[in-house]
């Protein structure tokens, strides 16, 4: 045994130095420069192959502790492991018995929150029977209208050890007062209830396009929430900005963090503007990204996101703790899947990682069925234990801060953090998020990275496993579940008209009549009054009406385009699922292998990957490539197909490709030949009559279109 040489803290293994690392590397790589495998990021940051400690001196936001301003590192200084993430589950039930034993049971098998999701007319302010909520009614949410319902739906819940989240839309001091009346019949106070009450009428505007009531009104009852939940419900947040919409429509991480900044200090400029103090205001505001599969990434926004609301913060003379930034993160919808939805367990799973190792402080895992409709008790029981193998046998959130000292995070925390706050600069230029959306900034941006991600998808030069690489055209998968929204509609007209029938309407008028005309008044008795008079049995709608009877029109905007990054793929594949209902077999092309497979192995697989990609099957025919360019025609003929893909080696293709097609369209002018690879040759055999060329960084969805039409898929 050697003598140890080296002393008390000291090594016993010399530095290693940055040129011992690269020629390392280039030894790997048999030669190549690593610098080579340098690669950009959606937000355009470059990732060098080897980031070192080097790069500490100008990243600014090193040297911070976990729980300690500017709180890159976590909220907290206890790990996840002593102060557990929230586990919340988002359930969109349109009935409130059937979302109530939902919740239940959800709450019995490990979830700690509940996410509740009201329907767009609920969000509206609206009740079941009114005209403008006719086809909104129990559509990706609840139905809520009456404190009765409320207190069905929570039959189940324990208030004092439940966080709600419940995304009110525009319903916010409505859906308060309905709460209230709640607490209050179970003997409860206001100070014991936890959770939000999701209050967004920036992302309501982005997201729809419009608000019922004009900025100010909307403002105004903000601040009166946040002024009576300051005083008497400190553990319900009332505004949540939702950053989901900016996602959805494709932006970046960029996008995200800046459109979250802007939104936010437009509310607090709104809510001290109003009276309140900078501190409450920021204390009762908090922050909901979606999380998608791109792990690093990820974890480096939702650490630049605490980073820069800390900044704002202070730039609103907050005090340090007030700064520290609430995240609520749930699975991306854009990179789920419609197509091998299964596929969706494996995102999830990623996203929740990332959340974790970022210090969310709730999480919500979306089900893997959820692109298909209302999603299954069993996707749901999936998507809540997903979060408790990850504390309880992964033992992940034990870790503070794991994320923490890795340069390649550290790196992309900085880029994230530089890039958003330019653009959230540029926002504050037009006036604020209310400008910027109307003058249509937050739009463009996106819709220009959209475009540059739909073709990234489309040439797969993103994968998205399933979809665009890998699919199985066969595929078993479970049914969508489009929901009986008329039966709902009949149940919630019927519920409401039980409701009136047994109320007392000269104390419901009193009641809401104090609503009206305290519109104005102490925050305190406004919502005190909504709470009576939603226990006197006011509906949603009726309390909407007593708080705006002079409200103007809100703002309209152009919305953002939400969308999957599937969608194209989607729509061919149900064309050719079309085709099968309609002919009992899938549209197929025959793929004609010109010479030995090893020589042609990469450009047929690729090239059947492409027509998989679009719900299509191939029939194959291998030749010899000895044979004349005749020879070949008649084989191919044989078979009589609509659509031929040639698939062979350089050296078939000098000998063959030409003269094949040329007998080929001389035999039947209407047969569409494709051609695998030989991108240098295209103008020249594109003269001898090919058709399609499927080749790497090809146009899937257009090869794909083109050929369906070629096979007769309905498109």
């Amino acid at each position: 045994m050697s003598e140890r040489t080296s002393g008390p803290g000291e090594s016993p293994f010399p530095p290693a130095t940055l040129e011992q690392w690269r020629a390392l590397a280039e030894k790997s790589l048999r030669g190549r420069n690593p610098d080579e495998l340098a690669s950009v990021t959606l937000e355009g940051i470059t990732l060098d192959p080897l980031l070192t400690a080097a790069e500490e001196p100008r990243l600014s936001h090193l040297g911070g502790a976990p729980g300690a301003s500017p709180f890159v590192r976590g909220p907290s200084a206890r790990g996840a492991g002593e102060r557990p993430w929230l586990k919340r589950i988002d359930l969109a039930l349109p009935l409130p018995a059937r979302w109530g034993a939902a919740a239940a049971d959800h709450l019995k098998s490990g979830a700690t929150a509940l996410g509740v999701m009201l329907d767009r007319a609920s969000r509206s302010g609206l009740d079941p029977d009114m005209e403008r909520a006719r086809g909104i009614i129990g559509r990706s949410g609840m139905s809520l209208a009456s404190a009765a319902d409320l207190a069905l739906a929570l039959d189940g819940v324990d208030l004092q050890r439940t966080p709600l989240f419940i995304e009110a839309g525009g319903a916010g001091l409505q859906v308060a007062g309905l709460l209230c009346a709640e607490a209050r019949r179970r003997g409860l106070e206001p100070t014991q209830l936890h959770g939000s009450l999701s209050c967004d009428p920036l992302g309501e505007l982005a997201e729809g396009g419009a608000l019922p009531v004009p900025m100010s009104q909307a403002y105004d009852e903000m601040a009166a929430l946040m002024s009576w939940a300051a005083d008497h419900a400190p553990s319900m947040r009332i505004a949540m900005v939702h950053l989901h919409p900016y996602h959805d429509a494709g932006g970046s991480a960029v996008h995200e963090l800046a459109f979250a900044l802007a939104t936010g200090a437009e509310y607090l400029a709104a809510m001290t503007d109003r009276g309140l103090d900078a501190d409450r205001a920021a204390a009762l505001i908090s922050f909901s990204f979606s999380v998608g599969p791109r792990l690093f990434a990820e974890m480096a926004k939702l650490r630049a996101a605490r980073l820069l609301w800390s900044q704002v913060c202070e730039a609103f003379g907050c005090s340090p703790g007030a700064g520290a930034m609430r995240i609520h993160a749930r699975s991306s919808r854009y990179a789920m899947t419609v197509r091998d939805p299964w596929t969706n367990l494996l995102r999830g799973t990623l996203t929740a990682f990332a959340a974790v190792a970022a210090r969310a402080d709730c999480i919500a895992v979306a089900p893997f069925d959820a692109p298909l409709g209302p999603s299954s008790a069993f996707s749901r029981r999936l998507a809540r234990n997903t979060q408790l193998i990850l504390e309880l046998e992964s033992h992940l959130g034990w870790v503070t801060d794991p994320a923490g000292g890795s340069w390649a995070v550290e790196h992309l925390t900085d880029g994230i953090a530089r890039q958003a706050w330019a653009l959230f600069q540029r926002v504050e230029a037009l006036g604020g998020m209310s400008d910027a959306l109307a003058e249509g900034l937050p739009q463009r941006e996106i819709a220009t990275l959209a475009a540059t991600r739909r073709q990234a998808v489309a040439t797969a030069e993103q994968t998205l496993v399933g979809v665009n690489r890998f699919a199985l055209p066969d595929e078993e998968r479970p049914r969508g579940r489009a929901g009986d929204l008329s039966g709902v509609r009949s149940e919630r007209l019927a519920d409401l008209a039980q409701l009136r029938s047994g109320r007392d309407e000269g104390a419901l008028d009193e009641a809401l009549q104090k609503v009206r005309v305290l519109k104005a008044g102490a925050a305190a008795e406004q919502v005190d009054a909504a709470a009576m008079a939603a226990s006197l049995g006011a509906t949603v709608g009726e309390m909407t009406a007593a708080l705006r009877h002079e409200a103007g029109d809100g703002p309209r905007i152009e919305p953002l385009h939400l969308r999957r990054a599937g969608e194209d793929y989607d729509l061919l594949r149900e064309a050719a699922d079309t085709y099968l209902a309609r002919h009992g077999e899938r549209p197929k092309a025959l793929l004609c292998g010109l010479g030995p497979l090893p020589h042609r192995r990469v450009r047929q697989e690729l090239t059947a990957d492409v027509v998989r990609a679009g719900g299509m099957l191939t029939d194959e025919l291998e030749v010899d490539e000895s044979k004349s360019a005749q020879e070949v025609a008649q084989a191919v003929l044989a078979r009589r197909p609509r659509a031929v893909l040639l698939c062979g080696s350089d050296a078939a293709y000098a000998r063959l490709v030409a003269p094949v097609t040329a007998a080929l369209k001389a035999a039947d002018p209407r047969l569409c030949v494709g051609l695998a690879g030989a991108d240098d040759e295209q103008g020249s055999l594109a003269a001898a009559g090919v058709d399609l060329f499927l080749g790497p960084g090809v146009d899937r969805v257009k090869t794909i279109r083109t050929l369906q039409r070629e096979l007769g898929v309905m498109l």
